[in-house]
């Protein structure tokens, strides 16, 4: 917020303030006059009565980390993404690496698949298990 901003906030705070002060002068004066409170109901419902719950930010939701591999059966993700609206699929061996662009998907850059899959000595892959994103 900036420094003018809350000058202003502070102004008219003190503004309402003076004003609650001369409604709290004439209610006095009235109960003078009369030898005894008056029962006084509010003209309107004020905004500062009113009980509201905070509005909190929604945070942003975190992208869930990807599952460590099962080394028994799986030995890399397979990962198809878009790169500037054109499909690529990429291998990856490392958990914390994926989960590191994963996190950092961006408006050029989103994940579409990730699948776990074994790749043999002969380099054929097979798909094991597509894992959610």
């Amino acid at each position: 917020m900036k420094l003018s901003d809350k000058i202003k906030i502070g102004d008219l705070l003190i503004k309402r303030e003076v004003e609650f002060s001369k409604v709290y002068d004439c209610e006095q004066r009235i109960n003078e006059l009369l030898g005894e409170e008056y029962p006084y109901a509010l003209p309107i419902e004020l905004l500062s009565t009113q009980k509201k719950k905070p509005v909190r930010k929604k945070k942003p939701d975190k992208p869930k980390k990807v599952r460590k591999l099962n080394e028994e059966i799986e030995n890399a993700y397979l990962i198809t993404y878009l790169e500037n609206d054109i499909e690529k699929q990429e291998l990856m061996f490392e958990t914390r690496q994926l989960n590191n662009i994963k996190s950092n998907c961006s408006l050029t850059f989103k994940i579409t698949k990730i699948e776990t899959c074994f790749i043999d000595e002969d380099q054929n892959r097979k798909i094991i298990e597509e894992l959610p994103l």
